[in-house]
């Protein structure tokens, strides 16, 4: 199939980011990775449910061709998978379903891992951090919350930042 040849190989780099267990960074980055590729392919509406398919029997090259594409971008997406995910989407028959099932599963686990974040956020400290490595940390944590739906405002981000500069801060001030 001409199609799967042009996506086999973008497929398997975007999805094959397999790790010890879901983070809050990891299913970020693997749903970012997942969704660009399916919308730069022009299959993004498998994974939302807008591309369907008859259920009944339907032989007809066109069916047969979506079928196909689902159950293949289906198949790279599980394979990225751990073993206890592939467990909770083996029942799973379409990639919208596998793709809500994943959302379900990790969306309720990540909870915990935005809390942790934000707290991370709230009590960072320059210490013995150059400045750069300080406001990139700063920057890092408020884009994984923004990755999972949390964004925090930049007037915010920039308070925390300076709050978290103390005594440097004030020496700046002083000069």
């Amino acid at each position: 199939m001409m199609v799967q040849e042009r996506l086999d190989p973008d497929l398997n780099t975007a999805v094959a980011c397999k790790g010890s267990g879901p983070t809050l960074s990891k299913t970020a980055a693997k749903k970012t990775q997942v969704l660009l590729v399916l919308h730069s392919h022009g299959l993004l509406g498998f994974m939302d449910g807008t591309t369907t398919y008859p259920v009944e029997e339907d032989n007809s090259p066109a069916v047969l061709k979506l079928i196909g594409l689902d159950q293949m971008v289906m198949a790279y997406l599980i394979n990225s998978l751990s073993e206890s995910g592939v467990t909770q989407v083996a029942t799973c028959k379409t990639l919208a379903e596998v793709w809500h099932t994943l959302e379900v599963l990790y969306g309720t686990l990540t909870r915990s891992r935005i809390q942790q974040v934000n707290s991370e956020l709230l009590s960072l400290s320059k210490g013995s951090l150059s400045v750069s490595k300080y406001i990139h940390r700063a920057k890092a944590l408020a884009q994984t919350l923004a990755s999972a739906g949390k964004p925090i405002d930049d007037d915010d981000l920039v308070m925390w930042i300076l709050r978290g500069l103390g005594s440097e801060l004030h020496m700046c001030n002083q000069i």
